[in-house]
């Protein structure tokens, strides 16, 4: 009997394999069997109006799954006011709060000023006006928005590929527990248990997966990175404010300054005290030996010169 229940396992097992090709080529050939999150429904064509395909076909092809992500950096005057701004636009538009920090830099002139970082996820088919309302906190959106990425990465392919597989594995399923209802041995009905508790596991890890893309493609991800004004404003001496090549000429050269300037101190300041705790006993140690050579020098020639003379 124990023999004959694990056939009927390695049969069902076989049975769902062999379905897995004939269920994916049923969904990626055009059967609809979810209403993808990402995507709008498309409305139904009149019959011998497609793309090549025979005339009056019932199936359509699968919906897009596409997951956005947006990366940009503004300028605005209060950076902390943005922040909360932008969090507050996550709820309004069905979304929420990922994460957020602020910080403080400081600038070339020496100012400490605020700097923010916020992540929110929003209504992917809302996306569009979300991005207009984020633009719109800077003074003005043509110059201060100062980088904008938007990138989708299209998970269709994998959606339809767990879709099948959740079919067959719900199948295996079904058919395990008929098997089981069917035991009379303890052992058998062990064995089989085992089969569909590991079938179940692996039922509940697919579905988490695809509900894990069907919430990334309706919700797309907005990171938004804050600047205050001061810390871009352009370089300004009195009241005039170089621009083009004569700016960043000056810059450079105010730059250079500021580095030699720095330089200069770290000398002053660390490099010769440094230099003479460390470099001035090596030197008299040196002159020294030298001297001591000297004078051994010094007194074998007066040696040789005595001999000599004898």
């Amino acid at each position: 009997m124990k023999r004959a229940v694990i056939g009927l396992v390695l049969f069902a097992l076989l049975l769902s394999g062999c379905a897995t090709q004939k269920a994916t080529e049923s969904l990626v050939g055009g059967r609809n069997t979810a209403d993808y999150a990402a995507a709008p429904a498309e409305a139904p064509q009149p019959a011998g109006v497609g793309n090549g395909s025979a005339t009056g076909s019932s199936e359509a092809a699968p919906r897009r799954l596409v997951i956005q992500t947006v990366d940009m950096s503004i300028v605005v005057v209060k950076p902390l006011d943005a922040m909360n701004q932008i969090a507050a636009l996550a709820t309004e538009f069905d979304g929420f709060v990922v994460n957020s920090y602020s910080h403080t830099v400081t600038t070339q002139q020496g100012k400490d000023v605020i700097e923010a970082t916020i992540t929110i996820r929003v209504d992917a088919a809302r996306l569009d006006t979300a991005l207009e309302r984020i633009r719109a906190l800077t003074p003005n959106a043509e110059q201060d928005v100062l980088s904008e990425n938007i990138s989708g990465q299209d998970v269709t392919k994998d959606y339809v590929d767990l879709e099948s597989q959740l079919k067959n594995l719900e199948q295996t399923e079904a058919q395990l527990q008929k098997i089981m209802d069917q035991a009379t041995k303890t052992e058998d009905v062990l064995s089989v248990y085992r089969e569909l508790s590991s079938i179940r596991g692996q039922i509940e890890t697919t579905k988490g997966q695809m509900k894990y893309y069907e919430d990334a493609a309706a919700l797309s991800a907005i990171t938004v990175t804050i600047q205050a004004e001061e810390a871009v404003q352009p370089l300004q001496l009195g009241g005039w404010k170089p621009v083009g090549t004569a700016r960043n000429a000056v810059q450079a050269l105010v730059d250079t300054l500021q580095f030699l300037g720095s330089a200069a101190i770290w000398i002053v300041i660390y490099i010769l005290p440094v230099g003479l705790v460390i470099g001035l006993p090596i030197w008299l140690i040196v002159r020294g030996i030298r001297r001591a050579k000297r004078r051994a020098k010094a007194a074998r020639l007066m040696e040789v010169e005595a001999e000599t003379k004898k």
